[in-house]
């Protein structure tokens, strides 16, 4: 009877081990995202009669689900952490629609950031923030519907949502964060609710699609390039209620003609609020204020009450500066305007010189040229350099003027000169496309037959020192797109050509040039323990721009560029080693942050490892089954099996070790089932 009860028993556990085999060898046919979610009662979570093979990333423990048809499901607070924090990088690319179950009350940071794919997004009532950066580069979000439970929303909010055309602020927020909707250049109206008292900084730069904004009652200031570059603004309502407005506010807002002022007192202006707009270039459209205030807005606004327009007659401005030694202005035409009178004066201000460069040059000297009306400050005499010879001209050590051409040998002499000049701290730069292809690109065919008939012609690549040049605004728009990098240095690069004695400013070309510039010493990397990486960001007509370097050596950068303005040299240290400090190798393969031993959320390794063991224990148990045909197996035997198996682990690492746990419990599996009783130390393997 013992012998037929041994007997059935060790055919039940056969069967039972080749259940788990077959259990094992199925589990790495079926993807394992789908049986890591088995009996997970998702279909209740999602609403929908999804089934669990439809999932692939998440689960309902987790508390948010995203399918393979790229819909993400979030049912609570932890949920939306652990979305934020533990999903992998391809799981949010892989997102078109959002779904947000009312369990949810606040948007983490970060937490839908770089979903490009995703086109619509359900937020319940009952959130009630929203955090920086959540919605950060959704380029494919076109509407999105805030509930009114929501009183705050974080900075950057919703930056660069290019596609995103309307969307609804709640009345319950009270500030605009700071660039919450900078760059979403196809928002074309907004409407600011009442309650909202404050407009940050750069809320709206660079929204150009943008053509009708309402500033509630409520709002008391507008920050610093609120408005930006919102090119397609044409008009704009400023309430009483405002008592302030930012520097360059309406910055470069080309198409705006028309404010008007509600207030009776005059706010006050930050700098150059209005500069670069529709109407600073003499337009008779302009600033509006209440009547009988006109006087009150010239005491108080000085510089911007040219623009008024509400005076006793419309003044028409002429389109040239009017200057003196220290002030420039547009006049009005209008025959009986008092002219005198600074009120009746458009742009009136005093110099601004650009020390950068000599932009006044002439047979008499150089001087520098205001950036506005293009008067000049002192003319200084040239300091001549050496005597001119056949091939070269004589031109000034100071600003480069050509004072005397080359004398050449006669028509046809004339000859084009390639020319690097870099001013105080610049780096050393050099052109590395060839003379003949910069010739062939820069000059028109007027100025080569200028050269065939003895004029000298110089090209001029100019590199200067911009940090003291580099306007606020310009910065921000650069660091914004600085990313994991840092400025090391700002450069005007500028590229020109003197023409005999005239210069004629290149800003542009139909061809790249490509320029190598040498790393400053001050910004080389003297840390042994850390990579330094240059690139150089270019700041064009208010877009900034990343220009790779070209080369492999670490002493320079090179790039191809057409355009010519503003630079930054810019860099990114890393761990030597190609570490990137977080734990992480620069091959991006544990981009979650977590130890190489762990796997990343979403990943179900474990769960195949352990049907790989179970695999394993099934063909150890049957090799042991069929092997000792007369079940024969000695206590001593057993013993010697185990402790091989032990002092094996011991000289390995965690796998080996679950392997051997699983060795020895299916030989005392086995050794139970031929009658024997089993005894082992489990804490040998584990112990020292």
């Amino acid at each position: 009877m013992k012998k037929r009860k041994g007997s059935l028993l060790q055919r039940m556990l056969a069967v039972l081990l080749s259940a788990v085999l077959t259990a094992g060898m199925v589990s790495n046919a079926v993807p394992a995202s789908v049986l890591a979610q088995e009996g997970s009662g998702v279909a209740s979570v999602s609403g929908n009669d999804a089934k669990p093979a439809d999932i692939i990333y998440g689960s309902a423990e987790k508390g948010w689900i995203l399918y393979a048809d790229g819909k993400l499901i979030i049912t609570s607070d932890d949920g939306m952490f652990d979305w934020v924090d533990q999903s992998p990088d391809e799981a949010r690319e892989s997102v078109t629609s959002v779904e947000i179950k009312s369990g949810v009350t606040s948007i983490e940071k970060a937490a839908f950031q770089n979903c490009s794919a995703m086109k619509e997004i359900i937020i319940p009532d009952g959130v009630t923030s929203i955090g920086m950066y959540a919605f950060d580069s959704c380029s494919g979000l076109t509407s999105i519907t805030i509930p009114k439970s929501v009183t705050s929303i974080d900075r950057w909010a919703f930056h660069f949502c290019s596609s995103l055309t309307s969307i609804t602020i709640p009345e319950g927020v009270t500030s605009i964060s700071s660039y919450m909707f900078s760059r979403c250049s196809s928002l074309t109206s907004i409407i600011i609710p009442e309650g909202v008292t404050k407009i940050e900084g750069w809320v709206f730069y660079g929204c150009s699609g943008l053509t009708s904004v309402t500033i509630p009652e409520s709002m008391t200031s507008i920050g610093v390039q609120a408005f930006g570059a919102c090119s397609g603004l044409t008009s704009i309502t400023i309430p009483e209620s405002v008592t302030s407005i930012g520097s360059d506010a309406f910055y470069n807002c080309s198409k705006l003609t028309e404010v008007n002022m509600k207030g009776e007192t005059p706010p006050s202006l930050g700098s150059s609020v209005f500069r670069k707009c529709g109407f600073v270039t003499g337009s008779t459209q302009g600033i509006h204020v209440p009547s009988g205030k006109e006087q009150d807005y010239v005491a108080a606004w000085r510089d911007w009450v040219v623009y008024i327009t509400d005076d006793p007659h419309t003044h028409s401005w002429s389109p040239d500066w009017t200057s003196n030694q220290t002030h420039h202005w547009h006049e009005c035409t209008v025959s009986d305007c008092p002219t005198t009178d600074n009120a009746a004066k458009s742009g009136y201000g005093e110099h601004s010189y650009d020390e950068s460069a000599w932009g006044y040059q002439t047979a008499e000297g150089h001087a520098h040229n205001c950036r506005n009306c293009g008067a000049h400050d002192t003319v200084l005499v040239h300091t001549p350099g050496a005597a001119a010879t056949e091939s070269t001209p004589q031109t000034c050590t100071v600003c480069g003027y050509v004072i005397a051409p080359a004398t050449g040998t006669g028509p046809g002499s004339g000859t084009v000169i390639l020319e690097v000049k870099p001013g105080a701290n610049a780096p050393v730069t050099n052109i590395s496309t060839p003379t003949e292809e910069m010739k062939d690109m820069l000059l028109t065919e007027a100025e080569k037959q200028q050269v065939q008939n003895g004029t000298d012609i110089r090209i001029v690549l100019e590199v200067q020192d911009a940090e003291n040049t580099v306007s606020a605004p310009e910065q921000a728009v650069i660091q914004q797109e600085l990313n994991d990098f840092a400025v090391g240095q700002y450069l005007n690069i500028e590229l020109y050509k003197l023409v005999g004695a005239e210069r004629r400013n290149i800003t542009e070309t139909t061809k790249k040039i490509r320029i190598a510039i040498n790393v400053p010493d001050s910004l080389k990397n003297a840390d042994s323990s850390k990579t330094r990486t240059f690139e150089v960001i270019r700041l064009h007509d208010g877009v900034a721009e990343f220009l790779t370097d070209l080369d492999d050596n670490a002493d320079t950068i090179t790039i191809e560029t057409d355009r010519f303005s503003i630079y930054a040299v810019v860099y990114q240290d890393k761990p030597a080693g190609g570490n990137n400090g977080d734990g992480n190798s620069d091959n991006g393969s544990n981009d979650s942050g977590q130890k190489d031993s762990e796997p990343k959320t979403g990943d179900y390794t474990p769960l195949e490892l352990y049907a790989t063991l179970a695999m394993i224990a099934g063909f150890a148990y049957l090799f042991l089954y069929f092997t000792d045909r007369n079940r024969g197996m000695t206590e001593e035997t057993k013993k010697e099996f185990v402790a091989g198996i032990v002092e094996w682990a011991k000289r390995g690492g965690r796998l080996r070790k679950c392997l051997a746990l699983a060795a020895i419990f299916v030989l005392l599996v086995y050794y139970h089932s031929i009658g024997k009783k089993t005894c082992v130390e489990w804490k040998e393997i584990y112990g020292e």
